[in-house]
């Protein structure tokens, strides 16, 4: 009985553990991203060029504050109806959605609508762009691997030249 009850203690302490790791992982993504520096756009006409709206977005947001990256396509949202502009301030954020939504900014044809996410959707947000990170970092570290290998042989790449 002795240790089924530290087993359980050791469990328990290991996900309490994890669950700390990917809480304080989720706070680095929200400080990195910013609690109120981004802004949801949606409504975004469908049928659009993807990219040619994307830089779009990224010079008409880059007109009223700096702009630290647009987030638009499929893998945001699945949604080619919404993006995310992450503005370098909250200031300049707040500014872009009060001046875009009084111009009724259209993009890909259609006046989109603008907010700042804020709470569970930011969250939601943050938690679904380190999910992408953490699955891209997978694949960029594999590819980085293979480039090494096909440069330096698979022998240097084993020695610890193609790692992280």
């Amino acid at each position: 009985a002795e240790t089924v009850g530290e087993e359980t203690a050791v469990a328990t302490a290991v996900a309490g553990t994890a669950v700390a790791e990917l809480e304080e992982e989720a706070m680095v993504v929200v400080a990195m991203v910013g609690e109120e520096t981004v802004v949801a756009v949606t409504a975004i006409a469908r049928g659009g060029n993807i990219k040619a709206i994307r830089k779009e977005m990224n010079s008409v947001f880059g007109a009223v504050a700096p702009v630290e990256f647009v987030d638009y396509g499929f893998s945001n949202s699945g949604d080619p109806t919404v993006a995310y502009v992450r503005m370098e301030t909250e200031e300049g954020a707040a500014e872009a959605v009060r001046l875009l939504s009084e111009r009724e900014q259209p993009f890909g044809g259609a006046a989109a609508q603008f907010a700042l996410l804020r709470g569970e959707k930011l969250l939601r947000y943050t938690d679904r762009i380190r999910e992408l990170r953490a699955a891209s970092g997978k694949t960029r570290q594999r590819k980085r691997q293979q480039w090494w290998e096909r440069k330096w042989g698979a022998k240097a790449a084993e020695e610890g030249g193609g790692g992280d």
